[in-house]
């Protein structure tokens, strides 16, 4: 039981230990975090700024470049615009899923940081291009930016050194690319993840058409080379430049690889277009992050693209002059938790334009809007991670060093004290306290030196208190023993000294004078019975005080009995009874033969009185490792359980015993005997009768 209370209070100081630990850690962490985040929050403003400004000044840029060199070719116009916001989303994914550089990943010779360097900024992005209707021109989303060959330049073998033709996108959410087809092309870029800017196959032939302009590409046929073939290819082949389309061509040629199919829309194309075939190796998807729900200032929207179309377009439009002239920037509820940030611009051709003439804005051709969002705190986060795990790892030391402290000079003098005072209690009677030699802090010396001393007194006091209850009870016993004696006395008394008033007073009368020999024998036997009662009390008291002295000598116990026995011969016959000796030896002891014999002729009395005629007594006496054994069982009616604990009280009789005969002293002066002798005296029901005996 001390032993699990000890392992209570180790696990409850370990608990608390790691409890405060934990608390202090957290309190570092989120102090660290928010210094942090708040560094994090100006780094992440520039590049936010950043983002949200390019494709404005870009699509300005590109505006400029249209009008100086296509203005009055609308078709050559328009081509250059689409190119350019085409160019312009693609930068902007690429842009979004760029990384902070604030602590200078590439300076040589500061390779160890607690910080984590080039951390994903995450932005979640939107841009999106409206023409002069405000209708969608261009929007975030999955492009594939590629260059291509012709199938001319493919067959008259100018893919070895030669440039590339063209550069052409294929946008994913292009409704004219079936669903299939676009889950099996949005399923073979699965392996490159979100933002990856790597090609996904070393080589692809496409069959399709071109859309407005001949900037954008629909895909009809879509084949590939595999990446791991043309890897293991490669591996095997030493000799195949690197990401040379010519290697590929050759190794078609040869038979080495063969086209896969990804995808074929052929059944859903209405011939209404030209079909073309292209080739490329410079292929790249740029996919879109478009983010989860997005929530701003109570409004709340699908994400953040969505958001800027409905929410921040039209608030846009009834403000600054109705969205038609300069730049709209602003950082829009921010805080650490998200960065908010979006930049608006109209798009117009503004060389004709005075404003000192009065003359109106010109209708916008392309309206601009960039927004981008980013959680600061969780930027902060992902760089505190070493510092996080160091810290923890710190105070997870601490919090361990603490614990062995407390153990090693606390919990285990302690434990120790206990372990001492266990002995102490267990009756060896010394207080010992265990590895007292060691190094301890001084509250458990103290303890130590107070707690022994406390328990001495209260084991005197304890001592004294148990002397004066035990003097108490002793007393109360004696005074109800000595009432209940003198009212067993008077009681035993009365009748017959009532006996001799009677006939003394008839003999006085001369009443019946021919019965004045009978009233003196009465007289006589009744006062017989008084002396004997009184010498049995002052045996009994003597005994009872100790003031008898046994003689000492050896004696055979089973003669004793047999001799006991003999004596009551007589009266064994005359109530027909029969009598079984089960002796094993002489069973040699020392005492008092004399008081041992009385002992006996007690026993035996008894077992003759309340014997029926015609009844069986056993006797039996042996001896063991336990001492020397004597027994008297007779039949009889058994008692009950109160008259078996008072059956050596003096004076006391069962109910069956209930007769006129014996002074009721006899079993107490027995039980003084034998306890007297070291012995125990024993009374049990068996099943034919009562046995009565005792152990020396």
């Amino acid at each position: 039981m001390r032993k699990k209370r000890e392992r209570k209070t180790l696990r409850s100081v370990t608990l608390r230990l790691c409890l405060f630990g934990l608390i202090m850690w957290l309190a570092f962490v989120g102090i660290v975090t928010l210094v942090t985040a708040e560094y994090v929050f100006s780094s992440i403003s520039r590049e936010a700024e950043a983002f949200v400004s390019r494709p404005i000044f870009g699509m300005w840029s590109s505006y400029g470049d249209a009008l100086e060199h296509h203005g009055e070719d609308e078709e050559a116009f328009a081509a250059h615009m689409e190119n350019a916001a085409m160019w312009e989303i693609v930068a902007a994914n690429r842009q979004g899923w760029g990384r902070l550089t604030r602590w200078n990943p590439n300076r040589r010779g500061d390779a160890f940081s607690l910080l984590r360097r080039n951390v994903w900024s995450d932005f979640q992005t939107a841009v999106i291009i409206y023409d002069r209707d405000g209708n969608i021109f261009r929007q975030s989303g999955d492009i594939i930016d590629l260059s291509y060959y012709t199938a001319e330049a493919w067959e008259a073998g100018q893919t070895r050194d030669g440039p590339m033709v063209g550069r052409t996108y294929i946008v994913l959410g292009n409704e004219m690319i079936s669903p299939e087809a676009r889950g099996k092309l949005e399923a073979s870029f699965e392996n490159f993840g979100a933002g990856s800017i790597f090609s996904a196959f070393p080589g692809v032939r496409l069959t399709g058409f071109f859309g407005s302009h001949g900037v954008e590409f629909i895909p009809v046929v879509f084949e590939y080379i595999p990446n791991e073939v043309y890897w293991y290819i490669r591996s095997e082949l030493s000799f195949i430049p690197t990401r040379q389309m010519g290697s590929v061509r050759d190794l078609l040629r040869e038979g080495r690889v063969q086209w896969q199919l990804l995808f074929d829309g052929t059944a859903d194309f209405d011939g209404s277009q030209e079909l073309v075939t292209l080739y490329s190796t410079n292929f790249w998807l740029r996919r879109y992050n478009p983010g989860g729900t997005f929530r701003q200032n109570g409004m709340q929207a699908e994400n953040l693209l969505t958001f800027v179309d409905r929410v921040l377009f039209p608030q846009l439009l009834l403000s600054e002059g109705g969205f038609l002239s300069g730049h709209i920037q602003n950082l829009w509820g921010s805080n650490l938790w998200n960065l908010f940030m979006f930049q608006g611009s109209s798009i117009a051709d503004t060389r004709y334009f005075d404003y000192e003439r009065g003359d109106s804005f010109p209708q916008p051709d392309f309206r601009v809007i960039s927004a981008v969002s980013v959680n600061p705190l969780l930027h902060a986060v992902r760089e505190l991670i070493y510092v996080y795990i160091l810290s923890f790892a710190i105070c997870a030391i601490v919090v361990l060093g603490l614990r062995r402290a407390l153990y090693r000079n606390l919990v285990r003098p302690i434990d120790a004290i206990n372990d001492g005072f266990e002995a102490y209690n267990a009756g060896h009677g010394v207080y010992r306290y265990l590895d007292c030699e060691r190094e301890v802090w001084d509250a458990s010396v103290k303890l130590i030196e107070n707690y022994k001393n406390a328990t001495d007194t209260l084991a005197s006091n304890k001592n004294e208190i148990t002397r004066l209850q035990t003097a108490l009870k002793y007393a109360k016993d004696a005074e109800q023993m000595r009432r209940q004696t003198t009212s067993n006395i008077a009681h035993e008394l009365k009748t017959p000294l009532a006996i001799i008033h009677s006939y003394s007073e008839g003999l006085k009368e001369h009443i019946a004078e021919e019965k004045r020999g009978h009233y003196l024998d009465v007289i006589l036997s009744e006062s017989e019975k008084m002396d004997a009662m009184v010498v049995e009390m002052l045996d009994l008291s003597r005994l009872d005080a100790g003031k008898v002295k046994l003689s000492v000598d050896e004696f055979s116990l089973t003669q004793l009995a047999g001799a006991v026995f003999e004596k009551l011969e007589m009266t064994i016959k005359e109530k027909k009874l029969t009598i079984s000796f089960e002796f094993d030896g002489e069973c040699i002891m020392s005492g008092d033969e004399a008081r041992m014999s009385q002992v006996i002729s007690n026993f035996a009395a008894n077992a003759i009185k309340y014997t029926p005629s015609g009844g069986h007594i056993t006797v039996r006496a042996y001896q063991n490792r336990w001492g020397t054994s004597f027994f008297v069982e007779n039949d009889s009616e058994p008692f009950t359980n109160p008259e078996l604990t008072k059956i050596w009280e003096p004076f006391y009789r069962a109910n069956n015993a209930r007769t006129n005969e014996g002074t009721g002293l006899g079993l107490a002066i027995a039980k003084s005997i034998i306890e007297l002798h070291g012995g125990k005296s024993q009374v049990r029901n068996t099943k034919t009768g009562v046995e009565f005996g005792f152990v020396c």
